[in-house]
């Protein structure tokens, strides 16, 4: 008995668990507090271990759970949450810094605990 051959893939060359493009949000869809330019994919990482609320990070999880990933644009955690960090540090360096990046700071610069006058 010989075995069946294999049939061609109508998805080209595509591979169907490829994950989509993320999808970008047009200039008139995007809310007045974020009319700045969108934050880019760096290809070099590092990590950054910080603690949230757990309501906020539960919610985090349930909206990465519930909305594809073709339709969120983010893939991962990782990526939903460093989005939204690059989106505040460019609000803050808009209001505190004239909208300039400041120098870089490296690991290990801030003292451990809670920031004075806190």
């Amino acid at each position: 008995m010989s075995r069946p051959t294999a049939r061609k893939s109508t998805l080209g060359a595509r591979h169907p668990a490829a994950p989509a493009a993320p999808a970008r949000l047009v200039e008139e869809q995007r809310p007045a507090t974020a009319s700045r330019q969108q934050p880019t994919k760096k290809a070099s990482r590092t990590a950054l271990t910080v603690y949230v609320d757990p309501e906020v990070a539960s919610q985090a999880r349930a909206f990465l759970h519930q909305v594809p990933a073709a339709k969120s644009g983010y893939s991962s955690l990782s990526d939903f949450v460093s989005s939204a960090l690059e989106r505040a540090v460019v609000d803050a360096q808009a209001t505190y810094n004239e909208g300039e990046a400041w120098p870089p700071a490296a690991a290990g610069v801030l003292p451990s605990g809670r920031r004075q006058g806190s």
